[in-house]
């Protein structure tokens, strides 16, 4: 079989922090803050989500968190702020809504110093843009991240994409 090779390369985020040690708590069915993410060009482009994979780490003594939840993703900024339990009033920021991920507790992979996430479901297109926004909301029943004292957990994520103009 020959393979054929695509005219639209794929590429991947820059590792970008969501949640930090320093943030406020975060407990089941509330919202990280956002984070932006723009993308590999000063131009407006356009494309796919391919895969996404959410890494969990913790730099106190607390335990490694692998928590069940899901990830938005956002053509415009939701401003929103650690520990929010709802999108803004109105639906302003449902509107601009691209795509959920669902992360399930048997999506991870983990040991004691850390933990992966890896989810490549169907693809999550993006209109002409520079710049995408990030958010984690916790499902119900997730343990609580930076809880306490010594709970310093930090998550990071990293997604790829296939640029189409």
């Amino acid at each position: 079989m020959t393979q054929i090779a695509s005219k639209y390369p794929i590429y991947s985020c820059s590792l970008t922090e969501l949640i930090d040690k320093d943030d406020g708590a975060v407990a089941a069915t509330q919202y990280s803050k956002s984070v932006s993410v723009t993308l590999n060009s000063t131009e407006y482009i356009s494309g796919e989500i391919l895969s996404f994979a959410l890494y969990s780490s913790e730099v106190g003594t607390g335990d490694v968190l692998l928590p069940a939840g899901y990830i938005y993703i956002f053509d415009t900024d939701p401003a929103i702020a650690s520990g929010d339990a709802a999108l803004a009033a109105a639906g302003a920021e449902h509107k601009t809504l691209l795509g959920v991920i669902t992360v399930n507790a048997y999506d991870w992979t983990s040991d004691a110093n850390g933990g992966v996430a890896y989810m490549s479901y169907q693809p999550i297109p993006f209109k002409e843009i520079k710049t995408l926004y990030v958010a984690l909301k916790l499902a119900t029943g997730a343990t609580t991240i930076n809880s306490a004292a010594g709970d310093d957990e930090e998550f990071h994520f990293r997604f790829w994409y296939r640029r189409e103009s």
